[in-house]
Order: structure tokens, then sequence, then C-alpha cells
């Protein structure tokens, strides 16, 4: 009879928004665990490079005006990061980038510099010291008193360079590794599905 169509067409409609819903919340659960991210080169722990070339490190060569900086203190932005820079006479900084992830500082930066000497200055003053020496007063936000900053010349600005660079020669190959293999075990530290080297 009627009521127990009207009953079917209730249970059929209450179905149809259950099959939605839980799709909705399958699709929104995907995109959260699909969540996409820039990694710099830089942020990648690729020491073979200070191995195979060491005597590139020190003091880089003529066109390497540029820092990568790795393990500041969280609370640590643009403009701290300036005020150290220009205490310790390398002033002549023509951009700093820090890194961010969804807003939140990563505890990293690039800084570019105006000549190569500013850029041996400020790798030799922050390579190894302590992330407290960057602590930026005022903040509530503890520092690991036994964490120490890194500070290199920047690989993404020697890979733009291409044969121009300190290397005399391209070195992307070296750096993604065969077929890929650094940037597949790259993804697989950090849980990710995909990376795309740019």
């Amino acid at each position: 009879g009627p009521k127990e169509c009207v009953d079917f067409a209730r249970q059929m409609v209450q179905e149809f928004i259950d099959d939605v819903e839980a799709a909705d919340a399958e699709a929104a659960a995907s995109r959260a665990s699909s969540v996409e991210e820039n990694v710099f080169v830089d942020e990648l722990d690729l020491s073979f490079r200070r191995e195979i070339w060491p005597q590139f490190e020190e003091p880089g060569g003529p066109t390497d005006c540029e820092i990568f900086i790795r393990g500041l203190p969280p609370e640590c932005d643009e403009e701290d990061l300036y005020a150290f820079l220009s205490s310790i006479n390398c002033a002549d900084v023509t951009e700093i980038l820090m890194l961010r992830r969804s807003g939140k500082l990563k505890g990293a930066a690039y800084v570019m510099f105006g000549c190569n000497g500013s850029a041996v200055m400020a790798r030799r003053s922050l390579h190894g010291s302590p992330t407290s020496m960057l602590a930026v007063r005022g903040q509530d936000a503890e520092v690991d008193e036994e964490s120490f900053i890194h500070a290199h010349f920047s690989e993404s600005e020697r890979l733009a360079k291409g044969p121009s660079s300190v290397y005399g020669k391209s070195v992307l190959g070296l750096i993604l590794g065969a077929k890929g293999g650094n940037m597949q075990a790259m993804a697989e530290q950090a849980g990710a599905r995909n990376v795309v080297f740019t």
C-alpha cells in the first residue's frame, strides 16, 4: 500500500544522503592527506655534496652570494635575522626568504647578499653556532640549548647558474640521483606521495 511506498521512498532517500555524506567525508580525508608543500633543494640533507666537493664549501666561489640557513629558532623572522646579520657587519642583504609551512615558520631561510664576501662572513658566523644565539628577545618560545645552526652556500643558486656556477657544470643529475632515486628517498622520508623537482 501507500504507507509501504512512502517508507520505502524515505529509506531510499536516506541511503542516498548517507552515500553522499560518506563520499564527501572520503573526499575531504583524501584532500587532507594529499597536502602539497614546496621543498627547496637545500632542505634535503644531501651531505654527499660537501663530501664530493669540499673545496667549494669554504670560501665558496666568487659567484656564491646566497646562503641557506637551517636550525633558526621557531620565532625568528626576517626582521630578527636581518638585525643579527647587521650586527655582524653583513648588512648588504638584498633579500631574505623565510621558509614557511602553512604560514608557520620552518626555522630555515635563504639570504642573498650583494657580494660573496658578506655571504662568506655570514656563513662563518652562523654555521655551527648555537640556535640560542638567535633567540628573539621577548619571546616565550624555548630554544633547545643543544641545537645548532647550519649554514651553507645555496645549492638553489648554484643550480640556477648551471655551468657558470662554482662547479663549472650542471650538477642537477647528481642531486636528483640515478633515476630520481634521491627524490624518491626524500618522498618516502617525508611520507609524501610525490615529489616534484622545480
